[in-house]
């Protein structure tokens, strides 16, 4: 039987757990026939040797997000809005746990994905890379959104930090926010574009919600360098991170 070895050797923290991440033959596998798995008694979290790196990455990042799902205690039924705040709370959690492992993630979309696009750097919180303006617009799938400020009276009338119009496609987020809360709100909306884009709503299955999150926010990546540069300048330093101009643009 094949050795097991190391995607790296950093612990992967999510929840309670601290798993460690193998590329293992099938037939090391509980279910030989698929791509990974999540050993959560071992804490082991396991993808197929001999992969493509893209085909690694994106089953590694989709066991990531069923354990964020897992330990936020979703499962099948749950509304739409718990799975986008499970995943948007999570995703800020995981990169704050797990610094290396998240630039090892960006340093690999970046290799196989999008060369020249600096993730890792921004990631790692480097001090020599720009400043970044916030985006004007997204690309999600196929649909094309607009990212706009959300007045301070509009939000505090609406009881809301932000919202997601999935018919104008016009995303908003309240001016007060900043740092961590504007990283966490702004993932949250963009979240519910992706279930969107796949037709996802209250009733889908906790595996369904897991892949789209999966494959859309590699999609992303690839599809909105610029964007998700000015989120990572948002997650990687202190709350307040003088790199990113916080201010988006208002409504007209």
């Amino acid at each position: 039987m094949a050795a097991s070895s190391l995607l790296f050797p950093w612990p992967v923290r999510v929840g309670p757990y601290a798993f460690t991440a193998l590329a293992e033959p099938p037939a090391r596998f509980a279910r030989p026939r698929w791509l990974s798995e999540t050993d959560y008694n071992h804490q082991i979290i396991r993808v197929r040797a001999g992969l493509s790196p893209e085909k690694t990455l994106l089953n590694f990042w989709l066991r990531v997000v069923r354990a964020m799902h897992y330990s936020a205690g979703l499962d099948d039924g749950c509304p739409e809005e718990s799975f986008t705040h499970a995943y948007a709370a999570g995703l800020i959690a995981f990169i704050r746990a797990n610094p290396e492992v998240w630039v090892w993630f960006n340093r690999q979309v970046e290799a196989q994905l999008s060369p020249g696009a600096k993730y890792a750097r921004y990631a790692a919180g480097k001090p020599d890379v720009q400043r970044i303006a916030p985006p004007r617009r997204l690309l999600v799938g196929k649909s094309v959104y607009q990212l706009e400020t959300m007045p301070l009276e509009l939000s505090a009338r609406l009881k809301c930090w932000g919202d997601c119009n999935l018919s104008t496609r016009v995303m908003r987020l309240s001016a007060e926010l900043y740092g961590t809360q504007l990283a966490v709100i702004f993932w949250h909306e963009l979240v519910h574009a992706m279930h969107r884009e796949d037709g996802l709503d209250d009733g889908h299955s906790r595996a369904r919600f897991a892949r789209c999150q999966a494959e859309r926010t590699i999609e992303f990546m690839v599809n909105n360098p610029q964007a998700w540069r000015w989120f990572l300048c948002l997650t990687a330093q202190a709350e307040n991170d003088s790199r990113v101009h916080q201010r988006l643009r208002r409504a007209a």
